[in-house]
């Protein structure tokens, strides 16, 4: 029979702009806990399992939220639930995340911003010495070579932020083609007709997830190579690869292991689509 007393839920949370990280601090429980963390917003906060004392939230704007942590021990049967009304109140956070993926088009790069739509000023720094001061640009490589491509912006609420990533940008192979530049034009998905998440597109399968760290990739019907990026929630990168194409098939083991226990999420960028999962990790 179960004591209520004996498993009693409640956590604790940090604000940072829009994203709210929570730790259970529950009592009564033990290795076999399960966790099951919601919220009134679908998909804002979304894990479960053992071993899910910690997630993160990410919330539509400025406003208040009801979070729930539901506690249960499969041995005694006994559960617990904690709510607690979280209030957003500084949304004004800038994005400067961003993206390249090679085109089918041989000594062609597309350069994707991850938040295009309310940027009032954007530098880009291309590595080479050579800059462009506005955010939906074109640029020209002299060469193959890994470049370390940092982008700055402002958005209209005055916030401002900056991402680099290095890129190691190549040459398909393809006739009629100068054997030395490479071109990069950045251009927003909304305005070539593409979604960034397309069900009819999403051809994938992720395996096992939530996982302890290591996750299998499989995307059907890919003509060309994908590059993989995985982010954590405060959108920091963690891991990219370029994975060629396999009879059609994208097939890659994504190796996480060293990560915390957490969500993140997988972005894939082929065939001039783009593609993101939540991962979740579990140890």
């Amino acid at each position: 029979v179960c004591s209520h007393a004996s498993l009693t839920s409640s956590f604790v949370y940090s604000v940072s702009g829009n994203t709210v990280n929570f730790t259970s601090t529950s009592t009564g429980t033990n290795n076999n806990t399960i966790y099951n963390w919601s919220s009134t917003v679908p998909g804002a906060v979304t894990a479960s399992g053992t071993n899910v004392t910690q997630t993160a939230g990410t919330f539509p704007g400025a406003g208040t939220y009801t979070v729930l942590l539901t506690t249960f021990n499969p041995g005694s049967n006994c559960s617990s639930g904690s709510t607690q009304v979280i209030v957003i109140t500084n949304t004004c956070i800038a994005n400067a995340g961003f993206s390249l993926t090679p085109t089918t088009t041989p000594q062609v790069w597309n350069a994707i911003p991850a938040a295009p739509n309310n940027i009032v000023s954007a530098v880009w720094n291309w590595g080479d010495g050579s800059t462009s001061n506005t955010l939906f640009t074109t640029h020209t490589y002299s060469t193959s070579g890994t470049y370390s491509i940092c982008l700055t912006v402002t958005n209209t609420c005055g916030a401002s932020a900056s991402f680099c990533s290095s890129y190691f940008v190549f040459k398909n192979n393809g006739a009629n083609s100068d054997p030395n530049v490479i071109q990069i034009n950045v251009i927003d998905l909304a305005t070539v007709g593409i979604k960034r998440n397309n069900a009819e597109d999403l051809s994938d399968v992720i395996s096992p997830n939530p996982s302890n760290g290591s996750f299998n990739l499989k995307i059907s019907s890919a003509s060309g190579s994908a590059y993989i990026e995985v982010y954590d929630v405060q959108q920091k990168l963690i891991y990219k690869q370029l994975v060629q194409n396999n009879n059609g098939q994208i097939l890659k083991e994504i190796k996480l292991n060293d990560a915390a226990v957490g969500i993140y999420f997988l972005r894939a960028e082929f065939d001039g689509k783009s593609i993101t999962k939540k991962l979740i990790i579990e140890k």
